[in-house]
């Protein structure tokens, strides 16, 4: 008796343990909006970063390299650049579905700040057009 009820609480503990939500799924984005008393409608977007478990180069030394180190840091360097600008890049559609979404910009938006801050990169956007009285009512309570 006590076998099958070690058991069926084992089964149970499995059960809730693979249909919680991992941490790094849960709020890998996060879309804010917020209109000013004057009327101008601002939203910021985060997303959170991957976490690179593998720190540093891939090279293992500089061993068989005439001339010093040099070719050995620009790769690195140009991999970083290229990775930023491809996650502002998804950044940038992310920003677009959630506008596309929520129907926030009417006539477009511009960028005022992009950087990244505790591990998330923050997209901050103001709208081209003021907030109309729908978007008071839609957007001013959140």
């Amino acid at each position: 008796m006590l076998k099958h009820c070690l058991l069926i609480l084992l089964f149970i503990l499995v059960v809730l343990g693979c249909s919680q939500p991992k941490k790094h799924q849960r709020n890998q984005v996060k879309f804010t909006t917020y209109i000013t008393p004057e009327g101008l409608k601002q939203f910021q977007l985060s997303q959170l970063l991957p976490t690179n478990k593998k720190q540093g180069s891939s090279h293992r030394g500089r061993g068989g390299n005439k001339g010093g180190g040099r070719n050995h840091n620009e790769r690195p360097d140009r991999k970083k650049q290229k990775s930023n600008g491809e996650r502002e890049q998804r950044l940038i559609q992310v920003v677009e579905e959630h506008i596309k979404e929520t129907a926030y910009c009417h006539e477009g938006y511009s960028v005022s700040d992009q950087y990244v801050e505790n591990g998330s990169m923050i997209l901050n956007g103001l709208c081209h057009e003021k907030a109309s009285k729908d978007d008071w009512l839609k957007f001013s309570q959140q």
